[in-house]
């Protein structure tokens, strides 16, 4: 996942889609004041993305191992597979 998305994604959430709920609040004089408090529609969106975020971070290890089998001189790729994940992006 490339970490551009992730920015736009979540400056589109922040920005947008608020509800404000009000609630009374307790008045001694005549006037009644209300508390506001804005909760955003798009929680579930924002936990997924966050999600995302920390399953990019576990990817640190495999990348880490794949780098140590570079050096050695032992990784293997399947080019056939690479071939169709290269066309399939393209």
């Amino acid at each position: 996942m490339k970490i551009n998305d992730l920015t736009s994604q979540t400056n589109k959430l922040l920005g947008k889609n608020k509800q404000q709920v009000s609630t009374p609040s307790p008045s001694n004089g005549k006037e009644k004041t209300r508390d506001t408090l804005e909760i955003s529609s798009n929680v579930k969106a924002m936990e997924a993305l966050r999600a995302k975020v920390l399953n990019a971070a576990d990817n640190s290890e495999r990348v880490a191992a794949i780098k140590e089998q570079i050096a050695s001189g032992t990784y293997e790729m399947d080019s056939k597979k690479l071939a169709e994940i290269m066309l399939k992006n393209d």
